[in-house]
């Protein structure tokens, strides 16, 4: 069987169809075009419903071009984040890395130090959570919202039947307040910067299949430097990359 890779990019979204040997059999790459206005210099969102409805479409040219497709992966743009309702859609834009939000003055540093200085984990404007702070403390958290989760995610979940993100390591990692040895969220970093946890997505932290589209396997989606360095490097286990 052949299979689908989708990667949403911030400026664009690239599809490639392989064949059973990993030949490339059509590779597509297409403007993002899902900006959206706001008069706040810092603010950068994009609308999630149209990066879905273009990959979607993507997925579905492909399926139906080289049919039969077994499995569907997906990687994104990482730090970014959107909230979704308890049906598993968007309540929010996706508020990309480029935000600003978290260098905004708060008692004499940013958001992004203040949350540094509450949970000793190094946060920056545009990480996921650091925009979460700031949404928490300016009461800009959308009604309905029941969990986060970045774009590629979204766009993961959707044509695999679930109501609720899974967000692969790589990508939950991006979001930051995360615990690398353990593999999860950092709970007490969580709680001391006055965040619940049941905002945070389940973290997925192998390969993992979370439902089929259409016959094929729908993958948890990889941040976009991880799958950049697994299509880069013919050995994981026994390779450095530097870019």
């Amino acid at each position: 069987m052949n299979a689908i890779g989708i990667d949403i990019g911030t400026t664009t979204l690239s599809a490639v169809a392989l064949g059973p040997g990993g030949e490339v059999l059509e590779a597509v790459t297409l403007p993002n075009g899902a900006d959206m206005p706001d008069a706040r210099p810092w603010a950068k969102h994009q609308d999630a419903d149209v990066i879905f409805d273009k990959a979607k479409a993507l997925i579905d040219q492909l399926m139906e071009r080289h049919a039969p497709v077994g499995a569907i992966g997906l990687d994104g743009q990482m730090h970014g984040m959107l909230y979704v309702n308890e049906a598993g859609r968007a309540v929010s834009p996706l508020v990309t890395w480029q935000d600003g939000r978290g260098d905004l003055k708060l008692d004499g540093g940013t958001y992004a130090s203040e949350l540094y200085r509450r949970t000793g984990c190094r946060m920056a404007t545009g990480f996921g959570l650091t925009t979460h702070f700031w949404n928490l403390l300016n009461g800009e958290i959308p009604a309905g919202a029941v969990k986060l989760c970045t774009v590629a995610d979204y766009v993961a979940m959707r044509p695999s039947g679930l109501s609720a993100p899974v967000v692969h390591a790589s990508n939950a990692a991006s979001l930051g307040l995360f615990d690398l040895p353990s593999g999860n969220w950092d709970d007490l970093a969580v709680e001391n910067a006055g965040i619940s946890p049941a905002i945070l997505p389940e973290v997925e932290r192998g390969v993992r299949a979370l439902g089929t589209y259409q016959g094929a396997s729908v993958s948890a989606a990889l941040g976009d430097n991880q799958a950049s360095f697994l299509g880069s490097v013919r050995e994981p286990e026994k390779t450095a990359l530097i870019n």
